[in-house]
C-alpha cells in the first residue's frame, strides 16, 4: 500500500477577520497571487463569508473567525507547494489581526481492497464487541498525538478517491491529519507565520505516521 496525498490546507483561526476584503482584484492588487491568475468560478464575496477558486486547485476561502488556503493539486514535492508562502502573504497583509491558533493539514489516501476489513482486523480486538450480532461493517479512528508546537488529530476512514471522472474512483482508506498549534497575543502575526513555516516538516511527519501505523511502502 502507498499514501497518496488527496489535498492540503493551511488554516488561521482569528478574533475577526472582514470576510469581504477577500476577493481576487485583492490577492493581486497586493501581490498574494500574480495577475497571470485564472479563476475557475465567480467569485463569491459576503459579509459572512468569501471564497475564491482558481483553475490551478488553489482556493481562498474567509470567515469571521477563519482563513483557509486549500491546494486540491498538490504538487509530487510538498516541498515546493505554494500554500505556506501564500497564506503567509494573506496573513502578511493583515497586520492587525489578533491571530489565535494554525492548523496545517492534509488528507491523504491509501488505495485497497476492502478497507473496511482491513481497518477492522488491524485495530479492533477481537471481542463480544466484533461478534455476532454485533459484527461491525466498518470502523473509524482518532488519534491524538503531542507533536513539537503542535498536536496532532489523525483519523482514519474507509473511503473513495478519484482525481477525475467518479468511474476512476477507487476504494481504499482516507487519512485526514490536522496539525494545531495555538498563538499566544503577544507575538501573534510572528508567531502564524512561524506555524505555518513548519508545513515541510508536518508533510514530512505526517509521511513517516501513517508508514508506521500502516506499514506502507516508500
Amino acid at each position: 500500500m502507498k499514501l497518496e496525498i488527496v489535498n492540503t490546507s493551511v488554516v488561521v483561526l482569528a478574533q475577526q477577520y472582514n470576510p469581504t476584503v477577500l476577493h481576487p482584484a485583492f490577492l493581486t492588487s497586493e501581490e498574494i497571487v500574480p495577475a497571470d491568475w485564472q479563476v475557475a468560478e465567480a467569485p463569491l464575496c459576503t459579509i459572512l463569508g468569501s471564497v475564491v477558486k482558481y483553475v490551478n486547485g488553489l482556493v481562498f476561502i474567509t470567515e469571521s473567525n477563519k482563513f483557509q488556503l486549500i491546494d486540491n493539486k498538490p504538487p509530487d514535492d510538498l516541498g515546493a507547494s505554494q500554500v505556506p508562502p501564500l497564506a503567509a502573504k494573506y496573513i502578511r497583509r493583515l497586520p492587525h489581526t489578533h491571530y489565535t491558533a494554525v492548523g496545517v493539514n492534509m488528507l491523504g489516501f491509501v488505495a485497497c481492497s476492502n478497507p473496511e476489513a482491513i481497518l477492522i482486523e488491524r485495530f479492533l480486538k477481537a471481542g463480544v464487541w466484533n461478534e455476532d450480532p454485533l459484527k461491525p461493517q466498518a470502523l473509524g479512528l482518532r488519534f491524538v498525538y503531542q507533536v513539537p508546537q503542535a498536536v496532532l488529530h489523525l483519523s482514519c476512514n474507509a473511503g473513495t478517491f478519484g482525481r477525475d471522472q467518479e468511474s476512476d474512483q477507487k476504494a481504499g482508506i482516507l487519512l485526514d491529519a490536522n496539525y494545531h498549534t495555538d498563538i499566544s497575543a503577544a507575538a501573534s502575526l510572528e508567531e502564524a507565520e512561524k506555524a505555518i513555516a513548519l508545513f515541510s516538516q508536518r508533510y514530512a511527519h505526517f509521511t513517516e505516521v501513517t508508514k508506521i501505523i500502516f506499514e506502507l511502502e516508500n
